[in-house]
C-alpha cells in the first residue's frame, strides 16, 4: 500500500491518542501548526488510505474527526505507523521535558549521541538545549554533569529528584485535569477516561501503575473522613501526585532522607499519627514497606496543606481558637504594611481577616519545610492587580524577615489576591452607609443563587437586599440603590446586567457602577423586621423540610447520556421528568424560554445548568446527567460539558420550599471541587455530598427558626 503523506502521519497519529472522541479541525489544526484549510484538503485521502484497513473516518458537522473500526484494525494502522518511522519534529521544550526526565529517571549516563539520534538534531543544537536544562535544573539544587566520552548525568538528594519531578508535571498538566484523573480515575463504567487519562500519564513519565492512582484516592478520602481534614482540592491532588511517585521511587530502590532531628520533632506532630495510619493502608494495598522518612515527609505536606474552613465561623471569637498569637501578629504586620500602601484599613472584616490567616499558616508551613508552592493564577494576578501585586511584593519582605526564606512568586499572587479582596471591602464601606442591592434572575432560582454567591465573594461590603424574579422587581426597587440582573429588565434604579458566573467583565461592570453611584438620600427604608408569629415560622420550617425531602427523593444521577446539543437534551429532560406527552411538549417550552433569557455555563468545569419553575412540576427535582461523550456549546466549540445539573420546580412555590435548589446551585461556587465532582465522582460518593449539603442548610436554618420562636 502507498505510503500516506506525512502530515496524514501526523493527523492519524493524533487521532488514534484521542480514541473515543471527536477531535475538531481546529485542534488539529494548532497540533500541526497549518491552517484549517491544508487540514480539510487532506481528509480525503486520508479517508481512502484508512479504508485498506478497515477504519472510517467519521466527519460529523458541528463536532469533529473521529477514527471508528475494530481493535484489530486499529492495531493494523498503529503497526504501519510505526514502520513507516517518519521522523519526529520536537520544539526545543519537548526535546527539553523529554532529557529532564530522563536524567531524572536514569541510574547510569546517558550519551549525548544518544538524545541527537533520538531526536534527529545536531550534538551542538543539542548542546544548547544542556545549557538552558543546567540552569532548569539548577534551580532545584541538581547539577548537571557532562563527562566526554562518558556521558551526561545528574547529581542531587532523591528530595530534589522528586521536587524537580513533580514541577516537571505541574508545568505539563493544568491542576483540572489532575483532578479528573486523581479523583475519579475510573468512571462509573469501570472504564479508564480516554483522553484525559492518556494525556497526564504520558506526563506522569509512565512511572505510575493505573491501580496506584485508584488506591491513592481512596485512602486519602478515607483519612479525611477518619480525621475529620479537609483537604483543599489542591492539597488532596499535591498530596495525591506526591505519595503516587514517592511508590513507585520506593519500589525501585529510592529512598528520601529526612534529617533525624526534624523526623523527631514531626513525630510529636498530631499530622504524624495521619501519615502513619495513611501509610498502614497503603501498606497493606500495595504489599511494600514505606520507610518512617517517608512518612515524615507526608507529615510535612499535610502540615502545609490547606484545608477547607468555614469562613462563617470568624464572626465569633471561636475561629481563632487553634491560630497561634504569632500568626495573627504576623498577619497583623503584612496587613499594616499594606495599610500604609493603599490607604485602607484592611482589617475590618473579621471573615476576610480569617481568610488570610487561613492561608497564611499553611503557606508558611510549605516555606519552612521548603516545600513547593504553585499558582495556576499567578500570570492572571500580575495582569488584572498589577498594582496590588506589586504591594504584595513589599509585604511579603515582613515573611522573608520572619522565615529568613525568600517568598516565591506564587504565594506574592496569593497575598496579593487577599489584600484585593480587603481593599474592595474597605474602599466601599467608606461611603455614606453600605449600598443596597436586589439580586435578579428569570425565576429567582438557581441562577440567583449563583450570583449571589459571587457577589458576596468579590463584593463583600454589599448589603443585598434579596435575591428575587424578574416579576417581583417593582416591588422591591425602590428599597435599593442598585439592581444587578441575569436578565434585561425595566426598573426605577440603576440596572448592571452581567452574567450569573460575575466573571472579569461583568465584574468591571459592577466596580464602574459602583463608582459612579452615590447611596440615594430619598430611599424608601427597607422593611422592617416583623415581629415572628409562630404559624409563619412553622410554616416555613415546614416548607422547607418538604423541599428537602422533595429534592433527595427526586434525586436522579444518570451515566452515558448520548446528547450532541442542548436542544437535545432539553427534549431528554422534558421526556424524563414529566409522564404525558403534553406536560413534556410544555416543559420544553418552558426550559426553552428560560434558555432564552441566557444560558448558565461553567466553562471551566464543563458544567451546565438547566432550570425552571414549570406549571408541570409538582416536585423540587434535582437531575445529574453525565454525558457520555463531552457535550461542545458555542460557535467555536469553546466549551466542552461533561455534565448537566438540571433543577426544576412547581411554578408557584414558597422561597423557603426553593431553598434546597439554591444551596446546591450555591455549591457550585462556594464549595471547592464540587463542580467538578459533579462529573466525576461515583453515584454514590455524589449522592452523599448533596445529602451532606441539604443536612448543613436544615441543621442551620433549624437554629435560625427556633431563635424566631425563642423571641415570641
Amino acid at each position: 500500500m502507498k505510503k500516506p503523506s506525512e502530515r496524514i502521519v501526523q493527523m492519524t497519529r493524533f487521532l488514534l491518542a484521542s480514541p473515543g472522541r471527536f477531535v475538531t479541525v481546529r485542534e488539529l489544526s494548532d497540533e500541526l501548526d497549518v491552517s484549517e484549510k491544508t487540514i480539510k484538503r487532506e481528509l480525503s485521502a486520508m479517508e481512502k488510505w484508512l479504508s485498506g484497513y478497515a477504519l472510517t473516518l467519521n466527519r460529523k458537522p458541528g463536532a469533529g474527526l473521529m477514527l471508528e473500526g475494530e481493535p484489530a484494525a486499529f492495531d493494523s494502522v498503529q503497526d504501519a505507523l510505526e514502520s513507516f518511522k517518519a521522523p519526529t519534529s520536537y520544539s526545543r521544550d519537548e526535546r527539553s521535558y523529554f532529557i529532564i526526565s530522563e536524567l531524572l529517571l536514569s541510574s547510569e549516563p546517558i550519551k549525548i549521541f544518544a538524545f541527537a539520534s533520538r531526536f534527529k538534531v545536531t550534538e551542538g543544537m543539542l548542546s544548547h538545549d544542556l545549557d538552558l536544562i543546567e540552569g532548569w535544573l539548577e534551580a532545584f539544587h541538581i547539577k548537571l554533569m557532562r563527562k566526554p566520552g562518558y556521558g551526561i548525568y545528574v547529581e542531587g538528594t532523591e528530595k530534589d529528584y522528586r521536587a524537580a519531578l513533580i514541577h516537571l508535571l505541574h508545568e505539563s498538566v493544568d491542576e483540572y485535569e489532575l483532578i479528573r484523573l486523581v479523583r475519579d480515575p475510573m468512571n462509573e463504567s469501570g472504564q479508564v477516561i480516554g483522553q484525559i487519562h492518556h494525556h497526564i500519564r504520558s506526563r506522569l513519565l509512565n512511572l505510575v501503575e493505573d491501580n496506584t492512582i485508584i488506591i491513592i484516592e481512596k485512602y486519602l478520602t478515607e483519612l479525611e473522613e477518619k480525621t475529620g481534614m479537609k483537604l483543599t482540592d489542591s492539597a488532596f491532588i499535591g498530596l495525591a501526585v506526591h505519595l503516587a511517585l514517592a511508590i513507585e521511587r520506593i519500589r525501585i530502590g529510592q529512598h528520601i532522607k529526612i534529617p533525624p532531628s526534624v523526623l523527631s520533632e514531626l513525630r510529636l506532630h498530631p499530622d504524624f499519627n495521619a501519615a502513619q495510619m495513611l501509610v498502614q493502608s497503603l501498606e497493606e494495598a500495595l504489599g511494600l514497606t514505606i520507610p518512617e522518612d517517608e512518612i515524615g515527609y507526608i507529615t510535612m505536606h499535610l502540615k502545609g496543606a490547606q484545608t477547607r474552613i468555614q469562613i462563617e465561623e470568624a464572626v465569633s471569637d471561636v475561629a481563632y481558637e487553634n491560630v497561634s498569637f504569632e500568626l495573627v501578629r504576623l498577619a497583623r504586620q503584612i496587613l499594616k504594611k499594606a495599610e500604609s500602601k493603599t490607604g485602607f484599613e484592611l482589617k475590618s472584616n473579621s471573615k476576610l481577616f480569617y481568610a488570610f490567616i487561613s492561608h497564611l499558616g499553611p503557606a508558611l508551613e510549605r516555606l519552612k519545610l521548603g516545600l513547593d508552592i504553585r499558582n495556576p493564577l499567578l500570570s492572571q494576578i500580575k495582569e488584572q492587580y498589577a498594582i496590588t501585586y506589586e504591594i504584595a511584593r513589599e509585604c511579603a519582605n515582613v515573611i522573608e524577615e520572619y522565615l529568613e526564606k525568600p517568598v516565591p512568586e506564587a504565594e506574592i499572587g496569593y497575598i496579593a489576591l487577599h489584600i484585593a479582596a480587603m481593599s474592595e471591602y474597605a474602599g466601599v464601606k467608606y461611603r455614606q452607609r453600605s449600598i443596597r442591592v436586589l439580586i435578579v434572575c428569570a425565576s429567582g432560582m438557581g441562577t440567583s443563587s449563583l450570583l449571589q454567591t459571587r457577589i458576596r465573594k468579590e463584593f463583600p461590603s454589599l448589603q443585598i437586599v434579596d435575591v428575587i424574579s424578574a416579576a417581583e422587581v417593582s416591588e422591591l426597587d425602590e428599597q435599593v440603590d442598585l439592581v444587578i440582573t441575569t436578565v434585561d429588565l425595566t426598573s426605577k434604579r440603576q440596572v448592571v446586567r452581567v452574567s450569573p458566573l460575575l466573571g472579569e467583565t461583568d465584574m468591571k461592570k459592577v466596580r464602574t457602577a459602583l463608582e459612579q453611584l452615590e447611596p440615594l438620600p430619598e430611599l424608601q427604608p427597607a422593611l422592617s423586621e416583623e415581629i415572628a408569629y409562630l404559624p409563619d415560622t412553622l410554616e416555613k420550617q415546614k416548607n422547607l423540610i418538604q423541599g428537602i425531602q422533595d429534592l433527595m427523593n427526586n434525586l436522579v444521577i444518570e451515566d452515558q447520556v448520548h446528547s450532541r446539543t442542548i436542544t437535545e437534551l432539553i427534549f431528554k429532560v422534558a421526556k424524563q421528568f414529566t409522564a404525558q406527552e403534553d406536560d413534556a411538549s410544555t416543559l420544553i417550552r418552558e426550559l426553552h424560554d428560560r434558555e432564552r433569557l441566557g444560558k448558565t455555563i461553567l466553562s471551566t468545569e464543563g458544567i451546565f445548568l438547566l432550570h425552571c419553575r414549570s406549571t408541570v412540576i409538582h416536585r423540587l427535582t434535582l437531575g445529574i446527567i453525565r454525558f457520555k461523550e463531552p457535550m461542545t456549546y458555542g460557535t467555536e466549540d469553546d466549551a466542552n460539558l461533561y455534565a448537566a445539573i438540571i433543577l426544576l420546580a412547581p411554578k408557584q412555590s414558597e422561597r423557603t420550599y426553593l431553598e434546597a435548589a439554591s444551596e446546591v446551585s450555591k455549591s457550585l461556587i462556594d464549595r471547592p471541587g464540587f463542580a467538578i465532582r459533579l462529573s466525576v465522582a461515583r453515584q454514590d460518593a455524589l449522592t452523599k455530598e448533596i445529602q451532606g449539603i441539604l443536612k448543613d442548610l436544615y441543621l442551620r436554618k433549624m437554629e435560625q427558626y427556633t431563635m424566631e420562636v425563642e423571641q415570641i
